[in-house]
């Protein structure tokens, strides 16, 4: 599932899942014509999926060749499996073990990830930054666990994406989800 703003594209992405060592999925582009968002793009997007399992995924993300064997062979009994990723060539923050009163403090999960269809409660499309936090802090809450697998993809920093469009900063954001899962 991909969402995408209206004149962006998604070759990066759908070429590094074209290379990927498990084939046999299908890929869901939303394309955001009115500039509703992210979550909502991911949202619709969601709605057609048939499938047992959802990978999440932004338009400018190279895959690892085997990330979707490895987020696969990680799920087992969790209800989202997870990686870490590079960004400019830096390493992301990601807890390699599961910890939800880690993730309460901060969000070591990225969107690009792994999610039952059953345990998926939905994006949040009323906030404007930490939508996928607030996904995994509902989770969590709801007994769900979830599974890290390794580095599994690379993007570049880029102001003003899909995922990033925001009004308010990042502290008063945090402040928002904290008070949302009441923290």
């Amino acid at each position: 599932m991909i969402p995408l703003r209206k004149g962006d594209n998604a070759f990066l992405t759908i070429d590094s899942l074209r290379s990927q060592t498990v084939q046999g999925f299908m890929s869901i582009i939303i394309v955001d014509t009115e500039s509703r968002g992210a979550p909502w793009a991911r949202n619709e997007g969601f709605f057609a999926v048939r499938t047992p399992l959802v990978l999440f995924s932004d338009a400018d993300i190279h895959w690892a060749p085997d990330a979707v064997e490895r987020l696969l062979g990680g799920i087992g009994g969790h209800a989202l499996s997870y990686g870490s990723f590079l960004v400019d060539g830096q390493h992301s923050r990601v807890m390699e073990q599961w910890d939800p009163v880690k993730l309460q403090e901060r969000n070591y999960i990225s969107s690009m990830t792994l999610v039952r269809c059953d345990r998926f409660p939905g994006w949040d499309e009323s906030l404007e930054r930490h939508q996928d936090w607030d996904v995994w802090l509902t989770m969590a809450a709801a007994g769900c666990t979830g599974a890290y697998v390794g580095m599994l993809f690379e993007t570049e920093a880029r102001p003003g994406d899909i995922s990033s469009s925001s009004n308010i900063s990042i502290a008063e954001s945090r402040k928002i989800i904290w008070r949302k899962h009441g923290l």
